[in-house]
């Protein structure tokens, strides 16, 4: 005779309901190292430039996530600012960066 798979307690799993979507935990900024942000900058300024988006964006966000947790958003800022200036018509890039985190750009992503 086959058992069918219970979890423990012997509650049923709920059928027809679906959980909600949990966000990725991203592993403590991809690995990003903090002493490795200028170099980390110049990855990024490189990927826009052969127009990786997708693997820009995910770098752009790691580095805020670094820049919060050490306290420098104001510098992150400054320099999303330098790199909007010099890739401003790439707006691929932004495009998918404002989809990804709509505050990242605040209101003057827009042209």
């Amino acid at each position: 005779m086959r058992r069918s798979w219970r979890p423990s307690g012997g509650e049923r799993p709920q059928t027809g309901r679906r959980r909600p979507a949990l966000r990725p935990r991203r592993p403590e900024t991809s690995g990003l190292p903090r002493s490795r942000g200028a170099a980390a900058w110049q990855d990024l300024d490189q990927l826009v430039d052969a127009r990786s988006y997708e693997e820009a964006v995910r770098l752009a966000l790691d580095l805020r996530e670094v820049a919060v947790r050490a306290g420098e958003l104001d510098e992150f800022g400054r320099r999303l600012a330098d790199l909007k200036q010099r890739h401003g018509r790439k707006r691929g890039f932004f495009d998918r960066l404002r989809r990804a985190d709509p505050t990242l750009l605040g209101g003057a992503g827009r042209r």
